[in-house]
């Protein structure tokens, strides 16, 4: 297929329209004119009013079907293995209905009367099938019932209530029929959970009652009877591991994202942060961490969950004239700036690294750090506690500290390791000796031999790959089959599949009906995606939140200019003069002068100046703006404010004053400081 190179065509995906453009190229490949636009709209795959994802309820509904369906695929089998012992007549659906019309008494009755009299083989048979058809509570948990009673109290006290009272005697069945509280209602009402009984509960009466009536002479109650029973009755899947979600790591192909938790992922996370760290003195001079420094820091990490900026200033013996560069705002005290975690200020810098020395105490330092993020991995990624602790048993730690393992996963101290990194753990092990060193993540990565400007995922590659030579239609095709492929996780989000296989969609249909292109492909091709396309409901709530408090500001904003100053207009240009004297507490920073509000707007005596050279930065955000006089921004020229105060012998502005100007300013946003106080320029 022909390339048309004059052709560019551009699409803005949203979540529930497709823009597109075609222009026109001339000879210096700079934009002519443009050729024709238009927008396809689509139904989102979400709800209108909850905006809940459309597949969720298809999946809710699978969900239940299929449970329905397992249920009945169970009580088949239990009635084929009963009607296999001629404990019913046949294996069909009624069998257990057309045998108990017969009987006279209840189910219930039979399965307490079995412990003390001989069952004939159809009343065991229905009083077994009784006990299959309400076969209690498993927790599926890995905690097992601790990990339960955070989302479920209001259960798991009613067991323990019933555990106490059904130790009375022998059987459940026996409590419910016995027991005075219990035999007015033996099911559950809604909301109601006192009638429900662990599955173990039900496993022991079945054995019992077995066991009772071998021992009453009943030769139909064999052992055989009880393991196929017992096999058939019970059984339950076990949950999907997560681990065949996982993405691959774009420096390991080979190897599976690594745990948030997993230890050697916690280390190269934190010294990533300490070699950006940039400690900050009363001269406003800054330095980097020294390795010496570093490795003071690293024997402590991990002794306790969170490391905070505090506890570093009191292992390094950091004088408290000497500040952490980007840390102390105005709005808290320095003290309560200091508490934050260096790695998040809303996380923990160790929780799983403090988890595992707790638990493992004096073995911690004679297990690996590999066999510790191997751990991890199968805890994290791994729902069933059984085999958890098979692949555990298979790594051949050190038996006391698999017990300890073990132990704690019982005890569900695992609970909260979830989430996953970027990196794999072998990517982290292999950084962590060149980041202990001082050296930056891109330097490490240099030294390692990653390339961390590569794509992320090799999937787009493959991708490539398949639709090389192929038409329109088939390209559309081979994507869309490909978004939806389970083993490449490229858009897993359903909302941001369907807009970009509708992005599909409306290329092809460019490519083959659009007369400027008569079935040739453009030379370029410029896909925008809206903010919120890969976000769920959850986070776009908190944009249109964040927009919503944005717009009010702007409002207060105009309504306090029009008060202020009646006599202007409320343009955009002068609401941004307005706003940023109100910032800097109408004064200009780097003169310290006093900002006249008479002659604010007069075009001479103040201009709004770049902090960082837009020639030189490209930033024209409102954190990179300053109103300052025509003097000090005539003398600072194309410079930062450091390169200008330090470098130039000529001015009469200190830089230390200026700084302390800028720090004591309460109402600049700290990124607006960062920018106004840079004496290194950003990489």
């Amino acid at each position: 297929m022909r390339i048309n190179e004059q052709i560019v065509i551009g699409f803005d995906l949203g979540i529930a329209s497709v823009g597109w453009s075609l222009f026109q190229l001339n000879e210096n490949q700079t934009v002519n004119h443009l050729l024709d636009a238009g927008v396809w709209l689509f139904n989102a795959p979400e709800t209108d009013k909850e905006k809940k994802p459309t597949n969720q309820i298809r999946r809710e509904a699978r969900l239940t079907r299929r449970t329905i369906s397992r249920r009945r695929q169970r009580l088949n089998e239990v009635r084929a293995c009963l009607a296999f012992y001629h404990l019913l007549p046949h294996k069909h659906k009624f069998a257990q209905t057309e045998v108990q019309q017969n009987l006279l008494c209840s189910p219930w009755d039979l399965r307490v009367e079995g412990l003390d009299r001989v069952l004939s083989k159809e009343e065991l048979g229905i009083a077994l099938y009784h006990i299959a058809k309400h076969r209690g509570f498993k927790s599926t948990r890995k905690g097992g019932e601790k990990a339960e009673a955070k989302n479920d109290q209001k259960l798991l006290s009613s067991l323990a209530s019933l555990s106490s009272t059904i130790a009375n005697y022998r059987t459940f069945a026996e409590a419910l029929v016995m027991d005075a509280d219990l035999k007015q209602k033996k099911r559950n009402r809604e909301g109601d959970y006192g009638r429900t009984p662990k599955r173990d509960w039900l496993v022991q009466e079945v054995i019992y009652l077995l066991e009772r009536q071998r021992q009453l002479g009943n030769h139909v109650a064999s052992k055989e009877l009880e393991e196929d029973f017992i096999a058939k009755a019970f059984s339950q899947r076990g949950l999907q591991n997560s681990i065949t979600l996982l993405g691959q790591c774009s420096f390991e192909p080979q190897e599976k994202r690594a745990s948030k938790y997993a230890p050697s992922y916690e280390l190269f996370r934190f010294l990533s942060k300490l070699n950006n760290l940039q400690l900050k003195d009363e001269k406003f001079k800054s330095r980097s961490l020294r390795p010496d420094e570093i490795a003071k820091a690293m024997n402590e990490f991990g002794k306790q969950q969170s490391f905070t900026y505090k506890k570093l200033r009191t292992i390094l013996a950091i004088p408290d004239t000497v500040h952490f560069k980007g840390l102390v705002s105005n709005k808290k005290s320095k003290e309560d700036e200091e508490k934050q975690d260096i790695v998040t200020s809303k996380g923990k810098s160790a929780p799983g690294t403090c988890l595992f020395r707790k638990l493992l105490g004096e073995i911690y330092p004679y297990v690996s750090m590999e066999q510790l993020d191997q751990v991890t991995e199968i805890i994290a990624f791994h729902e069933d506690s059984q085999t958890i602790k098979e692949k555990i048993a298979q790594l051949k730690l050190d038996k006391d500290g698999e017990r300890l393992i073990v132990r704690a996963l019982d005890d569900n101290h695992f609970e909260d390791f979830k989430g996953v990194g970027h990196l794999s753990t072998k990517a982290c092990r292999n950084l962590i000796p060149y980041l202990k060193q001082g050296f930056g993540y891109t330097e490490a990565c240099e030294n390692v031999g990653y390339d961390f400007l590569a794509p992320d995922n090799a999937s787009w590659v493959n991708l490539k790959n398949k639709t090389q030579g192929l038409s329109p239609s088939l390209i559309r095709k081979v994507i869309s089959e490909h978004l939806t492929d389970k083993k490449e996780h490229l858009v897993t989000s359903p909302v941001a599949r369907k807009a970009v296989i509708e992005g599909i969609k409306q290329f092809v249909a460019l490519i083959n009906n659009h007369p400027a292109l008569q079935g040739q492909l453009p030379g370029f091709i410029h896909v925008e995606l809206a903010r919120d396309l890969g976000q769920n409901v959850i986070e776009r709530n908190k944009l249109s939140k964040i927009i919503k408090e944005g717009t009010e500001r702007n409002r207060t904003l105009e309504r306090n200019f029009l008060e202020d100053f009646p006599e202007q207009k409320a343009t955009g240009s002068s609401l941004r003069l307005y706003a940023l004297a109100q910032e800097q507490g109408w004064k200009c920073l780097y003169s310290g002068d006093s900002i006249q509000p008479e002659k604010l707007f007069d075009g001479i005596s103040y201009q709004i100046d770049h902090i960082l050279p837009w020639s030189r930065f490209g930033d024209d955000s409102f954190h990179n703006l300053t109103l300052c006089t025509a003097k000090a921004n005539q003398a600072k020229k194309n410079r930062t404010p450091f390169e200008w105060m330090q470098e130039d012998p000529h001015q009469e502005y200190e830089f230390s004053q200026f700084a302390y100007r800028v720090e004591t300013c309460s109402s600049c946003q700290r990124k607006k400081r960062g920018n106004i106080c840079c004496w290194r320029l950003p990489k």
